[in-house]
């Protein structure tokens, strides 16, 4: 593209992007904690960019429109959650540099609207207007445990540094604290009067 005028000599390029026709919420954003990368959805699909150029690395699809995303503490993996509203949910987690899919796990009635990975890559949650947190295995599949005791949709979740406890919140203000392998109740914590 050339700037307004076009006679004088110029050393820089102009760079116009293109202007999207739609508008959509962004439902999620993650940022690699390794790499200057952020993950952004973009309806039924994953925009990774490398934020110091703004350049697209990588377009991943999705089965369904994002809600969740969220990278592994050692920014290899990227998981992603979401669904078809009131049909169906699940997470699916990607080989960041290659873009492979890893996994597929969960099976949910309603779309993902929180997910998280744990540190060691091992256990995925997931949990959404279901109102219960579910963990599964990555590599089997199976799920390890579920969360019944939230009474709201769950908003966010997220593995301890050391993966041995789970945190869940959910729309109501209720934080429980849960084991990760089993999701058995440790603690609930008080004190929040909104979502």
């Amino acid at each position: 593209v050339l700037p307004r005028n076009a006679g004088a000599k110029t050393t820089k390029p102009v760079m116009v992007r293109p202007v999207r026709q739609q508008l959509r919420p962004v439902t999620s954003l993650a940022a690699s904690p390794t790499s200057p990368l952020i993950a952004i959805p973009d309806g039924q699909r994953v925009l990774v960019y490398d934020w110091t150029d703004l350049t697209v690395r990588q377009v991943i699809q999705f089965s369904g429109d994002v809600f969740a995303l969220r990278f592994s503490r050692d920014g290899r993996i990227l998981i992603a959650g979401g669904g078809i509203g009131g049909q169906s949910g699940h997470v699916t987690g990607w080989e960041v540099t290659t873009g492979e899919q890893l996994f597929s796990v969960g099976s949910e009635p309603d779309i993902v609207l929180a997910a998280d990975i744990s540190p060691d890559g091992r256990l995925i949650a997931l949990g959404g207007p279901s109102r219960v947190v579910r963990i599964f295995d990555s590599v089997s599949g199976q799920l390890t445990g579920e969360q019944k005791k939230h009474t709201d949709w769950i908003l966010d979740l997220q593995f301890s540094r050391d993966g041995l406890l789970l945190a869940s919140g959910d729309r109501f203000g209720t934080v429980l604290v849960s084991e990760a392998a089993t999701a058995s109740e440790f603690a609930v914590l008080r004190g929040h009067n909104g979502p």
